[in-house]
């Protein structure tokens, strides 16, 4: 930074070039980096500087606790403008946090007299932004003028977890320069999403219950759930919000409490945090529901016609079958209410049997 030397006392400390945290998480110091270049290696990973980041290097002890190197825009110093660290192959990775400074005066000094928007991008997709606008150094004492950044609690959210391949800074207000420096990141595998298993069982209740297990679902969005009657068209009846950042195994369930009294199809989709859409799989149900009682009268029946009682719920989906003494089926169709009118014109006189979808039979007679 351009300060004067004797704003800031040197002070002599020991910084190693990168730290190895429990959750192999690693702190780039920059201090063994080369200095005004616009890439740097950290723990094997080529890094890139966009726009006019790159390495400072000149008077010592003007970095984080008075260190000689770290990443600003010295060489164009600019209101409005962004700046990113970015892997240059694409690999994701993770920020648990850095320290920054930002100035309104080309860097000499640590003022509040701006904003910062903080980017992360997967694939030059958003995948979290935080607009910081308090709580910057304003004083070289005690941290030559850098705050730390936690991205697990800075903006009220935890995003350290989140795999992104930059992170990008864009000044607002009066500030035209920053420095960004013990920058700690961690390389983040994405995995390929895995449905473990999926399965749709039967309440005693008549609900029918879908559970499903997956693994490595950290972009993950929400499970959508469509219903369908024949296997072939498709209607959406609700959804389940992902477990979160989280790439070990989880559990879902959704349970359908008005299923079809006969065939139920259901099929389950995923929705990743960039809206795409795919299908996990499709499980059929067999649903016959449950008449509390059924009657018809008149029984014998004389006319053309006789009513048929039943206890049915809402929106489902019921049938009935007439077969003469022989078994024969001489008759079907729905029930569609809990009386209903069956008009039987055409059949015999004889004895007959009305068996629901239930399988409930009542035995009647045509005269």
């Amino acid at each position: 930074m351009k300060t004067l030397f004797s704003k800031r006392a040197f002070l002599f400390c020991l910084v190693a070039f990168f730290t190895v945290s429990v959750n192999a998480q690693f702190t780039e110091t920059f201090e063994s980096q080369t200095p005004f270049q616009n890439t740097f290696n950290s723990n094997g990973q080529a890094f890139s500087l966009t726009n006019a980041f790159t390495i400072y290097s000149s008077r010592s002890g003007f970095g984080y606790q008075h260190s000689n190197r770290f990443v600003d825009n010295s060489n164009l110093v600019a209101t409005n403008q962004a700046n990113s660290i970015k892997t240059t192959n694409a690999t994701a990775f993770t920020v648990k946090d850095f320290w920054l400074y930002v100035s309104a005066d080309g860097g000499n000094n640590p003022s509040a007299d701006g904003s910062i928007i903080i980017t992360g991008k997967l694939a030059g997709v958003t995948r979290f932004a935080i607009t910081k606008t308090a709580g910057f150094g304003t004083s070289f004492v005690p941290d030559n003028g850098f705050s730390n950044i936690d991205l697990t609690t800075e903006g009220g959210v935890d995003n350290s977890n989140i795999p992104i391949d930059e992170i990008e800074f864009q000044l607002q207000g009066n500030f035209n320069y920053i420095g960004i420096d013990n920058f700690t990141w961690a390389p983040q595998l994405v995995l390929p999403i895995s449905l473990i298993s999926y399965s749709a069982t039967l309440s005693a209740t008549q609900q029918v219950v879908l559970n499903w297990q997956m693994a490595n679902g950290n972009n993950t969005s929400q499970f959508i759930i469509k219903k369908s009657s024949d296997g072939r068209n498709f209607k959406e009846i609700g959804s389940v919000s992902a477990a979160g950042n989280n790439n070990a195994v989880a559990s879902y369930n959704f349970i359908d409490a008005s299923p079809f009294g006969s065939a139920n199809y259901y099929l389950l989709a995923e929705v990743d945090k960039d809206g795409q859409v795919r299908q996990l799989g499709v499980k059929q149900i067999i649903l016959y529901n449950r008449f509390s009682s059924a009657s018809m009268y008149p029984n014998p029946v004389a006319g053309s016609s006789f009513t048929l009682h039943t206890s049915l719920s809402a929106n489902t989906f019921n049938s009935y079958l007439i077969t003469d003494i022989s078994g024969r089926i001489v008759q079907k169709g729905d029930i569609i209410a809990t009386r209903q009118k069956i008009d039987v014109p055409t059949l015999a006189t004889g004895s007959y049997t009305i068996q629901l979808s239930d399988g409930e039979v009542i035995k009647w007679i045509r005269n």
